[in-house]
């Protein structure tokens, strides 16, 4: 069962969902089937390119050069009902960066993940933990091919200074008694933000911080298409910076989701919602901000075996002023290719512990040429807005990636690209602009412990 329509109920009602997109280099994600024992897949790469905005500065030293040696580990082992995987992205980077001495650093993003899947006959779980390292100056998305994991916070925090970032990734679904007319569903999810190798001058625009969401559905059946649920949602965000800044929000919601075919799920709920904003001022604890009151919620998923669109909404009067935020995602596979698509609007933290609204999208497109080649377009667009008074200026940033991937053989694939990136902060930081070319060259090896 794909993972979409799996947690269908859940993430209508409470979350968003997560289309991932393909790896860059255009690498296949195997083991799709049922399994016996474990299976691992591991690769390494090396890549070359040429940057002429490295930082995505507004007043770029020149153009830069790197090569990265790239190390892939993929383990999956289990049944056709349990599944447990374990891998891990790292390399290193021969940087020659524009007006500074050439230095060996780590290849960005650094990433290690685990997932665990288990289905019985009348309950689901589904646990993850990803690990994540990256230069902040760099921007890398954090993505991990065929892991797709519900976000706590916007996935784009738009920081230009350098410095190491941290980011830790957990949470589970649990779902029982799913054959039962009432069934139940627990959720969380955890991140972490932590800082290193910050600038003197920008140690005060970095807030080590976490947010969590826990999340708990009951379901009743009355009728085959129709039933009723009732959502308890609590949200938590702390950031360690000069206020402490900390917001909770807790929610109840009541609803129905109609289902008049095995494709299609429609959601609507209403409820009520509480939010409290705390700062520290002077060693104590002040409450700034309490706001509460009725809130509504819909959304849909539509689910073919080649086709997925999904859309979610929400509005609440819980805020400074009524706030809405819903994300929509579409997932088609073409007879020659694979199409992906989402969209988002949503509140979370930045680098300063500031809440911000981010707007943002993302889409894909994959392309068969022949048995042994294939095309690839990326677009990724972004707007950060600084809900602090005095905070942070409007950050718009977008990227566009096209590559063309061809298989020398079975095991060997190679891959050229070309990479444009903006980046505006209004009038007073100007905008950047980077044009980057790039050839890739990797080696996949099969096997089984």
């Amino acid at each position: 069962m794909r993972p979409v329509r799996r947690a269908a109920a859940v993430l209508t009602l409470a979350a968003t969902a997560l289309v991932a997109p393909l790896p860059e280099g255009g690498g296949r994600i195997a083991l799709a089937q049922p399994l016996s024992g474990a299976t691992i897949e591991a690769s390494i790469s090396q890549r070359f390119e040429a940057d002429s905005n490295y930082e995505l500065d507004p007043d770029p030293a020149g153009t830069s050069f790197f090569s990265d040696t790239r190390f892939g580990f993929d383990m999956t082992s289990g049944t056709e009902t349990r599944t447990f995987r374990l891998g891990f992205d790292v390399g290193m980077r021969a940087l020659w960066e524009a007006d500074e001495d050439f230095e060996f650093t780590y290849a960005n993003p650094g990433i290690g993940f685990a997932r665990y899947e288990q289905e019985w006959a009348d309950a689901t779980f589904d646990g993850y933990l990803r690990l994540a390292q990256r230069r902040l100056s760099v921007q890398s998305p954090l993505d991990v091919p065929g892991f797709e994991t519900p976000p706590t916070l916007p996935p784009d925090d738009l920081t230009e200074f350098d410095g190491t970032e941290r980011r830790l990734d957990t949470g589970f679904d649990l779902a029982l008694r799913t054959d039962a007319p009432s069934s139940y569903r627990l959720g969380f999810d955890y991140t972490n933000f932590d800082y290193s190798d910050i600038p003197a001058g920008d140690a005060e625009s970095t807030a080590p911080r976490y947010q969590y969401t826990a999340t708990a559905l009951w379901t009743l059946r009355f009728a085959p298409v129709l039933s009723s649920a009732v959502l308890a949602e609590y949200d938590y965000g702390k950031a360690d910076n000069a206020l402490e800044n900390e917001i909770s929000v807790s929610s109840l919601d009541v609803g129905l989701i109609y289902e008049p075919s095995e494709v299609l799920q429609i959601a609507t709920g209403l409820g009520y919602a509480d939010r409290t904003r705390n700062n520290t001022i002077d060693g104590e604890t002040v409450e700034i901000e309490h706001d509460r009151g009725p809130e509504a919620r819909a959304g849909f998923v539509y689910d073919l075996p080649d086709f997925t669109l999904e859309a979610n909404a929400r509005v609440t009067t819980a805020a400074p002023e009524t706030r809405w935020t819903g994300d929509f995602g579409l997932q088609y596979d073409l007879p020659r290719g694979e199409l992906f698509a989402r969209g988002y609007r949503d509140y979370g933290g930045n680098n300063l512990g500031n809440e911000v609204l981010i707007y943002g999208a993302l889409f894909g497109l994959t392309r068969d040429i022949n048995t042994l080649s294939r095309v690839g377009l990326d677009l990724r667009a972004s707007n950060q807005i600084d809900q602090e008074e005095g905070g942070e200026p409007d950050i718009n940033q977008a990227t566009l990636t096209a590559r063309y991937i061809y298989d020398l053989t079975s095991n060997v694939s190679t891959t050229l690209g070309y990479r444009l990136r903006l980046r505006d902060e209004g009038d007073d930081a100007g905008s950047a602009t980077s044009n980057a070319v790039f050839w890739t060259i990797g080696r996949s090896f099969y096997g089984s412990p």
